[in-house]
This record gives C-alpha cells, sequence and structure tokens, in this order.
C-alpha cells in the first residue's frame, strides 16, 4: 500500500519533488475540473483532464458564455459555476450527458460496501472473498488489492483468534508438549 500512496510523487528536473495537490476548501477535489459536485439527487464526481475535456463539461453545463478562462486558470467562480449548473440536474441524466460528451464521471454512491461485498463479479475475480470464522460465521472481506501470477492466492482462512496458534507456534520453537501443557497451567500462556 505504501507504493500506492507514494504514486503521486514526481520528482522535477532540479531534484525537488511535487506531490499530490492539497484539496479545495469543500474537501471536494483538487481542482474545479476534478471534483466531486452535488447534483438535485445525489453526488457526482466529475474529471475533466485537459482543455478539451474541460470545453466539454462547460458545453454539456450550459456555460460556454460563463466559463471562458482556459481550464489551467478555473478557480473559485468556475468551480461555483459549475456547482450551479450540477446542483440543477439529477445524477444519471448528467452522469449520461457527460459520458456521451467523452467527460468522465460517476455517481457518488452511499453505503457500497454491501453491494460491494456482494458482487458476483468481485467475488469471482477474488476481490471480494468468503471466509468461516469460528466465532462470527461466514465473513465477506476484501481481498489483496494485486496478486503476484507464480504466488499462491494468501487471501484463505480467517484471522486468528488470541491463543489459537499458541500450541503450534511453542511447538515450532522447540518446546515438548509437556512443557507447553505447563506453561498453559502456570498461566504464561493462554
Amino acid at each position: 500500500s505504501a507504493i500506492y500512496l507514494l504514486s503521486e510523487l514526481i520528482q522535477r528536473p532540479d531534484g525537488t519533488y511535487a506531490g499530490a495537490p492539497l484539496l479545495n476548501h469543500e474537501q471536494t477535489g483538487y481542482h474545479p475540473a476534478e471534483q466531486m459536485y452535488q447534483a438535485a439527487d445525489g453526488w457526482v464526481a466529475i474529471a475533466a483532464r485537459g482543455e478539451s475535456a474541460a470545453r466539454r463539461l462547460v458545453e454539456v453545463l450550459g456555460l460556454s458564455g460563463t466559463v471562458k478562462e482556459p481550464r489551467a486558470q478555473w478557480g473559485v467562480n468556475e468551480s461555483r459555476a459549475i456547482a450551479g449548473a450540477v446542483k440543477t440536474r439529477n445524477v444519471a441524466e448528467l452522469t449520461s450527458a457527460l459520458e456521451q460528451a467523452g467527460v468522465w464521471a460517476e455517481p457518488c454512491r452511499q453505503n457500497v460496501e454491501h453491494e460491494a461485498l456482494n458482487d458476483p463479479q468481485l467475488t469471482a475475480q477474488g476481490t471480494v472473498y468468503r471466509s468461516v470464522h469460528p466465532q462470527f460465521g461466514e465473513v465477506k472481506q476484501v481481498g489483496p488489492l494485486f496478486r503476484f501470477s507464480a504466488a499462491p492466492n494468501s487471501a484463505q482462512g480467517h484471522s486468528a483468534l488470541p491463543g489459537e496458534h499458541t500450541r503450534a507456534v511453542l511447538s515450532e520453537l522447540g518446546y515438548s508438549a509437556a512443557e507447553i501443557e505447563s506453561f498453559y497451567e502456570r498461566k504464561i500462556v493462554a
């Protein structure tokens, strides 16, 4: 996971590093063309990368007469204009119109955990896996985010209960069965 956290770091020619841009004041995105906006019936995430995508976004929202600056110069005023236009539309209609225009947009869904953990496609590809826990029964959880082709699937079984493997570990460390039993009797292990 640390590698993914570093993926936004870019080394400049002078040796300094640039990281991920800071979120805006509302904590909804980095730039007016790349942020989440509240629509009439929910939220939508928009990513209009590049000048041509930004122009298509402006056209779909009917803001050609309002947002005239190049994308690189967009700021608070453009963000407010986009927010005002998005607020009047519903998520399904807006995402469809943006998709047809070639602008990236996705509905923001709430409480998606249940949906994701029960998605047959995610289960089939191993993103979600099921295990049987001795205390909690069937558990669905997110599996490894990436796998190596020659490595066995590491998403097996359940998290160990406290003390579940104590005897096996002590045995592997060379303690005899009698010594291990003595540890339990003296409450050295549980």
